[in-house]
């Protein structure tokens, strides 16, 4: 039996209320009080995005770009993530900026993937962080600024993100830009490999060949 919360979750997105809409979605992808329905949970994120809901545009980004319930399309995944990026979502501008930085059904533009993963950093994601630390430490679509990448890159370890740890792991053990530290490599790799990075993953298991 359903739940008064349900009840009204339901009536709410059938009269169009875009919050009860993208919930609707989200109970349906996760079998959350519903039965897993990954057609009807992007029916209902559809429905959500194109009344203008950030993270619904996001969540439908996901399902064209990886064909989750739909057939995979990169001009629909991009036209949905540009909408997100705009309306001055985290993720949407985080995504938006990969697909800009790898030229993923649009042309690649380095300069405006960092303008991206800046607008998203700042609002603290955390993988955004990262990536923009990178671009400025490689001086990848703006001017290169060690100093600066490498505080933004404390701000994403701060926060745990897999690919900071990762990257200050590897920072540490080639002394290039840092002063090299074997053994705190290691606990970066380490702390890496339990958020699941798989590139920490596989320089553990390396790690004897490698010291």
């Amino acid at each position: 039996m359903e739940s008064i919360i349900e009840q009204l979750l339901y009536q709410d997105a059938h009269n169009g209320d875009h919050d009860a809409e993208f919930n609707l979605g989200r109970r349906y992808f996760l079998g959350n009080g519903v039965d897993e329905d990954v057609e009807k949970a992007l029916y209902w994120t559809e429905k959500a995005a194109t009344g203008g809901h950030a993270k619904a545009m996001v969540n439908c980004y996901h399902h064209f770009l990886n064909g989750i319930g739909v057939e995979k399309n990169t001009k629909s995944a991009l036209l949905w993530v540009m909408a997100a990026a705009v309306k001055g979502d985290a993720k949407g501008q985080y995504n938006y900026g990969t697909m800009l930085d790898n030229g993923e059904g649009i042309s690649r533009n380095p300069r405006c993937a960092v303008r991206y993963y800046r607008l998203s950093a700042m609002q603290g994601y955390s993988g955004a962080q990262s990536d923009y630390a990178l671009c400025l430490i490689n001086g990848d679509g703006v001017k290169q600024d060690i100093a600066r990448g490498l505080d933004w890159l404390n701000k994403a370890v701060d926060q745990e993100e897999a690919s900071a740890l990762y990257n200050t792991g590897v920072f540490l053990y080639n002394g290039d830009i840092v002063d090299q530290d074997i053994d705190l490599a290691f606990e970066y790799f380490l702390a890496a490999s339990e958020q699941d990075g798989p590139n920490s993953i596989q320089v553990l298991d390396r790690w004897d060949e490698l010291v």
